[in-house]
């Protein structure tokens, strides 16, 4: 299970792109994903017992995914050990679809070196006198 390629599937998918069953079996598949969103290989079987769907909608939806480029066909040789009915196994194409999340920093050079500052200093400076 990866927490990251849960939030991607959750947040950085547009939601325009997983319509109604997608968005569950893209779940499903980031559920059973590693951290870069690659080998996930849950059987049909088990996508129709996790999201409650028939076995034919899971076999549109993963089409469907794999038609808009959610998701590719990975490493197949990940599920040998399976002898001849093995799963197929997939890659979740983890790109950012929305874009920036945030403006970045304002930059202000100091002494030559680029940092990010706050726009006010806080806090109290010691030493600095009252200046009243």
């Amino acid at each position: 299970m990866s927490m990251k390629a849960l939030e991607w599937a959750m947040y950085d998918v547009p939601a325009e792109m997983t319509k109604g069953s997608l968005l569950r079996i893209l779940l499903a598949l980031a559920d059973h994903a590693d951290t870069e969103g690659r080998g996930a290989f849950p059987s049909q079987k088990r996508l129709c017992a996790l999201t409650g769907y028939s076995r034919r909608t899971i076999q549109h939806g993963l089409h469907d995914l794999e038609a808009s480029g959610l998701i590719v066909k990975g490493d197949q040789r990940l599920t040998e050990h399976y002898g001849r009915h093995r799963p197929i196994v997939w890659n979740l194409s983890m790109e950012d679809f929305r874009g920036a999340k945030t403006a970045p920093l304002k930059k202000e050079r100091i002494r030559g070196a680029a940092y990010y500052a706050p726009k006010q200093p806080r806090g109290a400076i010691r030493g600095a006198k009252n200046s009243r």
